[in-house]
């Protein structure tokens, strides 16, 4: 089964590594043009690079998905570069110890648990999709 994206623009966040660069890619190479986001500017810059040399077109945002304003930061950038959002990948994610398998129960309150006057992780993805439907809903 052969997908084809041309036309479409998704938007990818954790896109730096791991699955959120698989999923870049394998979207890049179905035609879609891609706006991508990671915390750490190299591994995304390593990820555009990749699309780059596949002949993809790709923007990238680096930046903290769960700061309050970045969310339609990320969205404006899209749209400003790419006239639309077609699909979203919420897949940012973290944890202390880098990866999940070895991730600690303890410790991890700061990814679970509100603190005060600030929205956790978990709630920061729906701020994220927040920001697209405006976007839609718009247009």
């Amino acid at each position: 089964m052969t997908l084809d994206l041309a036309g479409r623009t998704a938007v990818v966040t954790g896109a730096g590594r791991g699955i959120g660069r698989a999923i870049a890619l394998k979207l890049a190479a179905a035609g879609a043009a891609l706006m991508v986001n990671d915390l750490d500017r190299e591994p995304l810059f390593e990820t555009v690079q990749l699309i780059d040399q596949g002949g993809g077109h790709v923007k990238a945002l680096p930046g903290d998905i769960t700061a309050p304003d970045f969310p339609e930061k990320l969205v404006t950038a899209a749209v400003g570069g790419f006239g639309s959002i077609d699909i979203i990948v919420n897949n940012a994610g973290y944890t202390w110890d880098s990866v999940i398998q070895t991730a600690r129960i303890k410790g991890s309150e700061s990814v679970i648990a509100p603190e005060a006057g600030h929205s956790t992780y978990w709630e920061q993805p729906q701020v994220f999709n927040r920001a697209v439907l405006d976007f839609i809903g718009r247009h």
